[in-house]
């Protein structure tokens, strides 16, 4: 009977995994019937791994970037959200791939940084903030791009803001709000020079000035060189 037991628990416990990438909490096990003497033996013998001191995963499930951000949010606890290269990562914005796993929280909570988790307390953390990407918390592209501004410079900032406003994943209005909302951060004159690059009235200046030379070709030989630290157009 106690055997039965076990492996109806076992199995309530595998389909939380399932839907958590493998990972799961010891309040989890415990809803799922198993006995806090059971789930020390077995992280004493090796069949679970615990991962920063509060997500546990069985020994055989890979340790994945998606395993090891689900265990961080779950050491983290209520209200925490994966963000700034993390939360690139979930949105495929192209920024680096991060090297440990980066987490916003609310400043009344304070969980702390250990090794392969990078936690940021934020006054600017709400659940309005916070979308669901394949079921984890990520703060939503508009702030995640504010957020890089740290990490990334100009040019980088640029290419990923265009290519979040052209895949309607934030505007660049969402974006300026962050800014202004942010400004004095490290990194806020880098994220507003890329704001003034992105800007789609540049980018349409841009296209005009470029239909203007290119109807200008019909009198005369003009090409326009590349050249490391500048355009130029030459005549010939």
């Amino acid at each position: 009977m106690l055997a039965a037991v076990n492996g109806e628990a076992d199995a309530a416990l595998g389909e939380i995994a399932r839907r958590q990438s493998g990972i799961f909490t010891r309040a989890d096990a415990r809803a799922a019937g198993i006995a806090d003497s059971a789930i020390a033996a077995r992280l004493r013998s090796g069949v679970w791994v615990a991962d920063y001191g509060g997500a546990i995963r069985a020994s055989t499930t890979p340790n994945t970037i998606g395993a090891r951000e689900r265990a961080a949010l779950a050491r983290a606890g209520e209200g925490a959200a994966l963000s700034h290269l993390s939360a690139a990562r979930r949105w495929a914005l192209g920024a680096p791939q991060p090297e440990q796993v980066w987490i916003t929280v609310p400043t009344a909570r304070n969980p702390r940084s250990v090794t392969g988790v990078r936690v940021v307390r934020s006054r600017h953390m709400s659940d309005e903030l916070v979308r669901h990407v394949q079921g984890v918390p990520v703060l939503e592209p508009a702030r995640t791009i504010a957020d890089l501004a740290l990490l990334l410079d100009h040019r980088q900032l640029t290419a990923i803001a265009l290519a979040a406003m052209q895949r309607m994943l934030c505007r660049l209005e969402d974006v300026k709000m962050w800014h202004a909302r942010l400004a004095g951060r490290p990194g806020s004159a880098d994220l507003g020079r890329a704001l003034e690059e992105a800007d789609p009235a540049l980018e349409s200046i841009l296209a005009a000035e470029f239909a203007r030379l290119a109807s200008a070709s019909d009198s005369f030989d003009c090409r326009v060189r590349v050249e490391p630290s500048r355009w130029r157009t030459g005549c010939l």
